[in-house]
């Protein structure tokens, strides 16, 4: 059984992260989230969108071992929920054998949105003015509805949350994939959580090597190295159970659906404890505007949303049947 992916899946991956971070500066969200789309093209030619659908829908034909790590760099770059709802979207498309939809999805000719169900309808994220489709974030995985099903729109937020947020009403029950979707979906959500906890990591370090006090880097501390040290540890577990459940998944591995839900957990708690703890080790100015961490911290909790909440997350893994045999919540 493999534990990990290839040194040539990571290798792969690894030479399409510089332009996927060329593509997504951090620093584009202290302008507004209104060039996304646009970056989104970009990040469609480059082949992110497409790059485990199947050949014949115009795909690299890779699996969700590789998809996973490409998420895990996109959510390095804080990479837009737009972006999971084309690949997703592609995805159903290509399962319901509809495969110039899926092209078209897998081009951005035809974007699609992410939403999740609120007390109110849906809360629509980054949609765009028209989006084409729209993929509704469901406690049993993901559902495809058309653009024109969408209504009802009022903005709620276009500022705080670094993307903009919309209530909004669907209509119709709309498509879903192969019982495979649902896991791919967790475990794209725990990729993206995953590369938040490794930019506060990375983020939080290159600070402490600037930042003085008392004539010394903050970092020779051992207040701050033991804070730095516990994020790297926070970073690593969650990118490695979260590529093992790229590989289960890849292989069709029975503990696929366990695997994934506990990249999915472990993820959640890295992110946000990895973007909390950067800020604090940026001090004051971790919580300014004009900063960085800050937008780690915002986009930990809408990843964490997006994915259904903690709650829900140990819920479903509790109730999953484990590796060792029997539902996890029986055995304890």
């Amino acid at each position: 059984m493999r534990m990990q992916p290839s040194t040539d899946q990571r290798e792969l991956i690894e030479a399409v992260a510089g332009p996927v971070a060329e593509i997504l500066p951090l620093e584009r969200l202290h302008k507004g989230a209104d060039g996304e789309r646009a970056r989104l093209s970009s990040l469609a030619e480059l082949g992110a969108l497409a790059i485990a659908l199947g050949e014949e829908h115009g795909g690299a034909g890779l699996t969700a071992t590789e998809e996973a790590l490409l998420f895990e760099q996109l959510g390095r770059q804080l990479a837009s929920p737009s972006v999971l709802a084309s690949v997703l979207a592609a995805h159903i498309a290509a399962s319901q054998g509809n495969a110039d939809m899926a092209g078209a999805i897998a081009t951005g000719a035809e974007p699609a949105a992410l939403a999740v169900p609120s007390p109110n309808g849906i809360l629509l994220i980054d949609a765009g003015e028209a989006p084409a489709h729209v993929v509704l974030m469901g406690p049993d995985g993901p559902t495809l509805h058309a653009g024109d099903t969408l209504g009802g729109r009022k903005l709620l937020d276009d500022k705080l949350w670094n993307t903009p947020l919309e209530e909004a009403a669907l209509t119709g029950t709309g498509a879903r994939g192969d019982d495979s979707l649902a896991i791919r979906a967790r475990l794209l959500c725990a990729a993206q959580l995953a590369g938040i906890a490794g930019t506060a990591r990375d983020m939080a370090v290159d600070y402490a090597k600037l930042r003085e006090q008392f004539g010394k880097p903050i970092g020779s501390f051992q207040a701050t190295k033991h804070h730095c040290a516990n994020m790297a540890i926070w970073a690593m577990a969650s990118a490695d159970q979260m590529s093992f459940a790229g590989v289960a998944l890849a292989d069709g591995r029975d503990d696929a659906a366990f695997q994934a839900l506990s990249a999915l957990s472990m993820a959640i708690r890295a992110a946000r404890t990895n973007a909390g703890t950067n800020i604090q080790v940026h001090g004051g100015i971790g919580f300014s505007d004009e900063a960085d961490p800050h937008m780690l911290l915002k986009a930990a909790h809408l990843w964490e949303t997006i994915a259904g909440g903690e709650e829900a997350v140990h819920s479903a893994l509790l109730a999953e049947e484990s590796p060792l045999g029997g539902a996890w919540s029986a055995k304890h």
